[in-house]
């Protein structure tokens, strides 16, 4: 959820966008984007991100792209789908607070907004 909260994400309390910045083609929202954008417009996000230099206008350019995808929302169901996932290997330990505790914080870390 780190990826999508860096994109999407606006009380975070971190620069938004930074791997926009930081030239990060691995960010899993940029790339679900990607896939969903026109050429024109991908092509448009690809130059953005490999500029030496990313101005703030081009930061808000490139959110402004990712937002018109659904990226957000498929980065969250596939990390509820983990999270879906990782719960069900828990089973293998008894039941106790470590076991919620695990269980909880992995909620927290796929819930988070900040």
């Amino acid at each position: 959820m780190d990826d999508v909260l860096d994109i999407c994400g606006s009380k975070t309390g971190k620069q938004q966008a930074k791997d926009v910045v930081e030239h990060k083609l691995g960010n899993a929202a940029i790339l679900v984007a990607l896939r969903f954008l026109p050429k024109k417009k991908g092509t448009e996000l690809r130059q953005i991100l490999s500029t030496e230099r990313v101005t703030h206008s081009k930061v808000s350019r490139a959110i402004a792209l990712v937002g018109e995808t659904p990226a957000e929302r498929d980065c969250k169901e596939i990390a509820l789908k983990y999270l879906e996932d990782a719960k069900k290997h828990l089973v293998v330990l008894k039941e106790s607070s470590y076991r919620s505790g695990l269980s909880n914080l992995a909620d927290d870390i796929v819930n988070r907004s900040f």
